[in-house]
């Protein structure tokens, strides 16, 4: 399927998601011969689509507004279309264990997703259901971004930025509980705060943050052999499978060889080639 948006011609090459009111995306520019990737969010459930138009309307009229998240917006048939940049996906569900191995790596990349959550120009409706849909990625090098891939068929166009650093704020401590048993006062700090409902903006979650989180130190080096068994473990598990596999086909060979040839061959290379002569061993003489 191929959609005209703007200068682009849209072509269809991976689906993330498709529902009831609206589908998910991943499209290239078949006019440019780069072939650059976008995330397509195609609307086609006419209220819907008109509460979306309202949030990303009300939110370029908030008192400091920002560029829109969006690239270009199109209208084809009975279908409405917004058109995102997009980034291969690594979530951070998928990638936080092996990657965020120390107490200070998970305070910084709390960090992070506040400040993302914090200049992200997405309407706070659709910032909510990106949080909440899981829609949260990391790089190698802990950056955080947000991919707007959503269902929005539970879409509310009254959420509020409260309602946003709330959802944001149990996702943090999701991650800050990776520590384990360790006494963390950020982890204690958030926690005491949205059990009284006590944030209101992201600045509230980004100080208590940054103010009660660890000095950064490197990872020492219990911790990189953690992260590395994290990350490569199911590689290593293949390896030795293989490793198995292949021990086990010259373990029958071997079986196979002595029980017709009465010997195996291949254990001749270690046996001294002057001291034995056909059937008379040298050293017995």
């Amino acid at each position: 399927m191929q959609y005209q948006a703007g200068d682009m011609l849209l072509s269809a090459v991976a689906t993330l998601f498709r529902g009831s009111v609206n589908d998910a995306l991943v499209c290239t520019d078949l006019n440019s011969p780069r072939r650059p990737k976008y995330l397509l969010l195609l609307i086609h459930d006419r209220d819907c689509a008109k509460k979306l138009v309202a949030a990303f309307e009300a939110a370029a009229d908030a008192p400091l507004p920002e560029h829109t998240p969006y690239l270009v917006r199109f209208a084809e048939n009975n279908l409405l279309g917004y058109v995102f940049p997009y980034r291969e996906e690594r979530r951070l569900s998928d990638y936080a264990a092996g990657q965020l191995v120390t107490p200070q790596l998970q305070e910084q990349l709390c960090i992070n997703l506040t400040v993302e959550c914090m200049s992200s120009s997405l309407p706070f409706p659709l910032l909510y259901l990106v949080l909440k849909q899981n829609q949260i990625h990391m790089e190698k090098d802990g950056s955080v971004f947000l991919l707007p891939a959503v269902d929005l068929e539970s879409f509310d166009p009254y959420i509020t930025e409260s309602d946003c650093v709330s959802r944001c704020a149990r996702q943090v401590l999701e991650v800050l509980q990776m520590g384990g048993r360790r006494r963390l006062k950020s982890r204690e700090l958030v926690w005491k705060k949205l059990q009284k409902a006590s944030y209101s903006t992201f600045h509230e979650l980004y100080y208590d943050i940054r103010v009660s989180s660890l000095p950064t130190e490197k990872p020492g080096f219990a911790a990189r052999l953690k992260g590395f068994w994290l990350r490569r473990r199911d590689g290593l598990f293949r390896l030795l499978l293989v490793l198995c596999g292949i021990l086990t086909a010259i373990t029958v060979l071997f079986l196979l060889s002595q029980l017709f040839f009465g010997e195996i061959p291949i254990l001749r290379l270690f046996q001294p080639s002057f001291e034995t002569i056909g059937t008379e061993d040298l050293t017995l003489l």
